[in-house]
């Protein structure tokens, strides 16, 4: 490394120092002595100790530097110094910190960039983070800020309890993820607003939430969180994998009527557990506080993606349809709950069905289960899925309803015969069917 920064004259440079020991002292005051010529700096922190030593020798001013990464792997804990890199850097715009530290929010590093990065520890007996307040605070000096990353920076033991009394105007931000504890994201999102437009990922932990914080969540997320006029959810995708974490993404459009167009935002909410902790919410729970919380007269889509959803049965479909009368797109996911829609969309199920129970404006409908799969009937008999479905799509037909584009998802050993595709298509004059098995869609998507 001493040779190539003595060969390179005043060529800006870029470097990474990733030690296993200490840096001698010739080469740290070689670095030290360059560093005005800095434009990239990433700093893994030396294994062993010394962390305080090794961020105190970097003290001098970086003035070209856009670029700067600082990571410590190590279960040791450090403050940074505020003499590190001279405490600013006029032209640095990306900052990515990795460390069982917390930078300070107080730094004047922060001032002029347009990307943070920022992950802590995410184990109670590590460093305190620094009060919601300086964070907030470090964010209001920070106006071109387009993408915020947060990783474990509300710990359930930071000192700071009481409500924060700044808030956060993010006029410049595109992107902003957060990875904590579901009561501490409302928290933070209660004091920051973003322009619609703006991505949104939350990773929240749940293993011991109540109903009443899912609830006071959706108090500020979304309307509180975006500028203007509240985002319409227009879309709702529910994932539930391995009996640990659930996402819900959600597309939301905005009508600017002043120059007749329209914004996207695209949100994903990831909730997760863990399986030997949960005390709080159940799945099922979580799912419908959620859609209810979402949900108004312009959601248009609702997809659930997941092998299995507890107790999301017929009567759940049927209030479902009841607050959502204009959804035009609808897939249930894999067999329970699909089998559970085809019984609630059946009059069969029910001494009397009312119209808008049959999703009257459904234009495209996923079912994600084998033709012949056997559904007990209310007289104790057994009728294969296909039937139900028949008898529920001739029923809306009926109705006066639409006739949805029907997609079936068998795998390769249920494909439906021919002669089940013929009774749909006779049953319900106009209907499209589109068949395409489950491997077929995943080597597809």
């Amino acid at each position: 490394m001493a040779r190539i920064i003595r060969r390179s004259g005043v060529v800006p440079l870029s470097l990474i120092i990733g030690t296993l020991a200490p840096m001698g002292t010739e080469k740290m005051a070689l670095v030290v002595n360059n560093m005005d010529r800095l434009v990239s700096l990433d700093l893994h922190a030396p294994h062993g100790g010394g962390h305080r030593d090794f961020f105190e020798s970097f003290n001098q001013p970086v003035p070209l530097l856009q670029h700067l990464a600082i990571s410590n792997y190590e279960d040791s804990v450090f403050a940074f110094p505020p003499e590190f890199l001279g405490g600013s850097a006029p032209n640095l715009r990306h900052m990515k910190v990795t460390t069982s530290a917390y930078i300070p929010w107080d730094s004047g590093l922060l001032a002029h960039l347009i990307s943070l990065d920022v992950t802590g520890s995410e184990e109670p007996g590590d460093v305190i983070p620094p009060p919601l307040e300086m964070l907030l605070s470090a964010l209001a000096g920070m106006p071109e800020l387009e993408t915020l990353i947060l990783r474990h920076c509300f710990h359930r033991r930071s000192p700071s309890e009481t409500a924060a009394h700044t808030h956060v105007y993010l006029s410049n931000l595109k992107r902003m993820e957060v990875s904590a504890p579901l009561t501490r994201c409302t928290r933070f999102l209660r004091q920051i607003t973003v322009n619609v437009g703006t991505i949104v990922l939350l990773d929240l932990g749940c293993s011991s939430i109540s109903q009443e914080d899912v609830e006071e969540f959706f108090t500020v997320f979304p309307s509180h969180l975006y500028m203007t006029l509240t985002p319409v959810a227009q879309a709702l995708k529910f994932t539930w994998r391995a009996y640990c974490d659930f996402k819900i993404d959600v597309w939301t459009v905005q009508q600017d009527t002043k120059v007749k167009n329209s914004q996207n935002t695209s949100i994903r909410l990831n909730f997760y557990w863990d399986s030997d902790r949960s005390r709080g919410i159940s799945p099922l729970d979580l799912t419908w506080t959620c859609f209810t919380a979402l949900a108004s007269s312009q959601l248009r889509s609702f997809r659930i993606s997941s092998e299995y959803l507890a107790g999301w049965d017929a009567g759940v479909w049927r209030n479902l349809a009841r607050m959502v009368p204009d959804l035009r797109t609808l897939a249930p996911g894999e067999r329970p709950q699909s089998v559970a829609l085809c019984k609630a969309l059946s009059p069969d199920w029910s001494d009397s069905m009312p119209v808008d129970c049959y999703l009257p404006a459904l234009s495209y409908l996923e079912i994600d289960a084998p033709c012949d799969h056997p559904i007990p009937t209310p007289n104790g008999g057994e009728s294969p899925l296909a039937a139900v479905l028949v008898h529920a799509l001739a029923a809306r037909a009926s109705a006066g309803c639409s006739t949805p584009l029907l997609k079936l998802i068998p795998s390769w050993r249920d494909y439906p015969s021919s002669s089940w595709l013929k009774l749909i298509r006779d049953a319900v004059p106009g209907i499209c069917v589109r068949v395409e098995s489950r491997e077929e869609e995943e080597f597809m998507g």
